[in-house]
């Protein structure tokens, strides 16, 4: 992952008792300590710090007062996300903790938006096509990327399925969002492995050769095959072998016969090659993330070179009419 995403940070665990609803007198004093070190300095960096009363005794904005009254700007505050991801770590005194700090993606996941009714992978009368395999790419751009930069560290994924696939608003893309991979390292598909039903349709994401043997689950090839079938769910709005009986799937899946997803034709048949490359039956013949990431990138040129043509071709068009319209003119 790129550093820039990734924060890593040392919380004073001092301070992890000010993080309750009504911070504890401190041994002696009248008035409660505010959070301290770091962890003060993430609380105020993020707009979510309490300030000491000022001198005087009287509370100001963003103040706990010394009776421990909760003003109600306070309370908005202790509702916050940090307030609740920190509070929630339960340390006591003299405990620690390495706590990793991420982007909070308020607008859910990959899956619940490409199955959802208003896909923005899908054109609609209000999305013009060019839009939606462009906002396909950039978001199969976004996760390449992410898997490209875990397997240049020396790592995988292990676990890549479109619900682990969060979405950051982002006001300044067209989409609305910025997709970011989580839960890399996770073992829920390997514990899974062992219990296909209970583990749901997300088990169709396994490589062949990880349903046959879990030990297989954590290799790049393995992450490859997940990355297509996530191509897949952003094509066609739906799970692989939505409506079919999972046990039937995942056998055939794991034998010889090499059960592959229909790719969905009409919208996205610029990506099937690509798709098929990724689910490849046996893992050396699968591209490597970095050789994803490159195909994905001359696709969304080749788009928006394409789209330039076109736009190219109408007006020039619209200039021959233009002329055509002054050498003949329409009269009685």
């Amino acid at each position: 992952m790129d550093e820039e995403k990734v924060r890593i940070a040392k919380v004073d665990v001092r301070a992890i008792e000010q993080l309750g609803l009504a911070p504890p007198r401190c041994r002696g004093r009248s008035a409660p300590r505010r959070p301290a070190g770091r962890l003060h300095s993430f609380l105020v960096e993020h707009g979510q710090g309490l300030t000491q009363p000022p001198a005087g005794g009287a509370a100001g904005p963003g103040s706990v007062a010394p009776s421990h009254v909760v003003m109600p700007e306070d309370l908005r505050r202790l509702e916050s996300p940090a307030f609740k991801a920190l509070s929630a770590l339960r340390l006591s005194i003299g405990a620690g903790v390495m706590a990793v700090l991420m982007d909070y993606c308020e607008l859910g996941d990959l899956q619940t938006l490409a199955c959802g009714r208003d896909s923005p992978f899908l054109a609609s009368p209000s999305w013009p096509l060019h839009v939606a395999q462009r906002a396909l790419l950039r978001t199969a751009r976004e996760v390449a990327s992410a898997l490209a930069a875990l397997h240049a560290a020396g790592t995988v994924h292990g676990a890549l399925r479109p619900s682990n696939v969060l979405l950051a608003a982002s006001a300044a893309d067209r989409r609305g969002f910025e997709a970011r991979v989580a839960d890399a390292g996770a073992p829920s598909l390997e514990v899974a492995a062992n219990n296909p039903l209970a583990a749901g349709p997300g088990m169709v994401m396994l490589s062949p050769e990880a349903l046959l043997d879990a030990g297989s689950m954590r290799t790049t090839a393995a992450d490859v095959y997940a990355y297509g079938m996530l191509l897949y769910v952003m094509a066609a709005g739906e799970m692989p072998f939505a409506g079919q009986h999972l046990v039937a799937v995942l056998m055939a899946l794991a034998s010889d016969e090499g059960l592959q997803p229909e790719w969905p034709t009409g919208q996205h048949d610029h990506l099937e090659p690509l798709f098929r490359a990724c689910i490849a039956p046996s893992p050396e013949e699968r591209p490597s993330a970095r050789q994803v990431l490159e195909e994905i990138l001359q696709l969304e040129l080749e788009i928006k070179e394409s789209k330039r043509a076109r736009k190219c071709h109408h007006v020039n068009r619209a200039k021959t009419a233009v002329v055509s319209t002054h050498r003949n003119p329409a009269g009685p």
